[in-house]
């Protein structure tokens, strides 16, 4: 993916160490989603999270999986992101967003797609 945000110019502002940039993708279509976050899995971003349901999450997990993305590189996708708290309105998902990006940045985070969280969720829903 080459778009505006690889100009050097664009890339002169960014930090050299990617692991301490945040890459939060949205966009009006998938497609350009999942090209997004493998741009920015590909740059190193430290945080890499998608706006979308859990069924586009599953989606863009199994296509980053067909492409042979190594399982450490998927595990650090954050979609849906943002912090539950039952966001439903634009301004409900934003505070669920920057919530997420404060508790990222406060080193207070795990991968939505790992193990861990995967078996909390079957026992939630068993409970």
């Amino acid at each position: 993916m080459l778009a505006d945000h690889d100009d050097p110019e664009v890339m002169a502002g960014m930090p050299r160490d990617l692991g301490e940039a945040a890459a939060l993708v949205m966009t009006h279509d998938h497609g350009l989603d999942q090209a997004a976050i493998e741009w920015a899995l590909a740059r190193g971003f430290g945080y890499v999270g998608g706006v979308g349901s859990r069924a586009k999450a599953a989606r863009t997990r199994a296509r980053l999986e067909a492409k042979g993305m190594p399982e450490s590189d998927v595990a650090r996708v954050r979609m849906p992101v943002g912090v539950d708290i039952g966001a439903r309105t634009p301004a409900e998902i934003s505070v669920a967003l920057a919530a997420e990006l404060v508790a990222w940045r406060a080193g207070r985070q795990r991968a939505r797609w790992s193990p861990v969280v995967a078996a909390q969720a079957g026992e939630e829903q068993a409970g």
